[in-house]
């Protein structure tokens, strides 16, 4: 389980299962302490390249058995990937994103400025007091419409049940002192073990705070969808992609990165943003002056295989 690429999925449901059957406590915010440790260990796992993790009999001439350690690398999603070649070039990827940005320029209520508007406020917000309630309510406000402007409030969604005010505790988690690395992250830091673990912390943590707040809609049967918790994250921290259909799909036919939100498809767009650094932070920073925000450096990957995602869609259709 530690060495697997899904490892976060399968610890969380080999402890939802067990702490439902022996625990009477409540569960959801007990596996949150649990999955802390049990990532504190893996990281230490990881950080040992020659740990031996079995034994090997074999036998010699005389039929005695001897038992012959068996090494194996041990070795993160960070340390194993290596940069591939891209089936888009880098070209085609600043043009999508500077086609997504025209059409958020043409019109000055676009639906595309609700995440500058949330994420402004949230960047702006970081370092006063979130126990204020006139700020937790503002921030929740915006994170609420924006999410709804994203279509995060269809007819499937629960949210559609609920008022701004569910977004309260997820404010308030995204505050908390720990996740202060994560806010604005650029793709070398994501690349760093404990920031990397941290926000696979911070994801199933949000999930966790959404699957308690929906658990009294009953009309609703859909689990909380990476969707928006990354939706959420980009529109706060900025410090990952929307893993939205569109995106995952340029992220699939243009060999990106793998399209499940895991550890090892992060560091593959962070890998990519480093291969073409150059050529990202120029549209970046061209795009940051222009708007007076400083746009995160996941926001410009978003933008691109969103749009590069979309475009895929318009031309299957016709």
């Amino acid at each position: 389980m530690l060495l697997s690429y899904d490892f976060e999925k399968i610890a969380y449901e080999h402890l939802y299962r067990t702490l439902n059957k022996c625990s009477s406590g409540r569960v959801k915010a007990n596996i949150n302490g649990y999955m802390s440790h049990i990532r504190r260990f893996r990281n230490f796992v990881f950080s040992n390249y020659n740990l031996e993790i079995g034994v090997e009999e074999k036998k010699d001439d005389g039929d005695h058995i001897n038992h012959i350690e068996k090494k194996k690398s041990v070795v993160s999603p960070v340390s194993t990937y290596s940069v591939k070649n891209y089936g888009v070039d880098i070209k085609k990827a600043t043009e999508a994103v500077n086609k997504f940005y025209t059409e958020l320029e043409a019109d000055s209520n676009a639906r595309f400025l609700s995440w500058e508007h949330c994420y402004k406020e949230f960047q702006r917000s970081k370092d006063l007091d979130i126990n204020s309630k006139e700020l937790l309510d503002y921030l929740a406000l915006h994170l609420s419409f924006y999410l709804a402007s994203w279509g995060m409030l269809r007819g499937s969604s629960f949210l559609l049940q609920k008022d701004y005010k569910v977004q309260y505790d997820i404010v308030k988690e995204l505050f908390r002192e720990k996740y202060s690395s994560l806010w604005n992250i650029d793709c070398k830091g994501l690349q760093q073990e404990d920031n990397l673990s941290l926000l696979m912390e911070l994801i199933y943590t949000l999930k966790s705070i959404y699957e308690e707040k929906r658990a009294n809609v009953k009309s609703v049967e859909n689990e909380v969808s990476d969707i928006l918790i990354t939706k959420v994250l980009m529109g706060t921290l900025g410090c990952l992609p929307a893993y939205d259909r569109y995106f995952k799909a340029a992220l699939g036919k243009y060999k990106i990165s793998t399209q499940n939100l895991k550890e090892n498809s992060i560091v593959g767009l962070a890998k990519y943003y480093e291969e073409y650094e150059e050529e990202l932070e120029s549209v970046r920073k061209k795009i940051s002056t222009a708007r007076g925000l400083e746009y995160p450096q996941m926001k410009v990957l978003d933008m691109a295989f969103w749009q590069l995602g979309f475009d895929m869609s318009v031309e299957n259709e016709s």
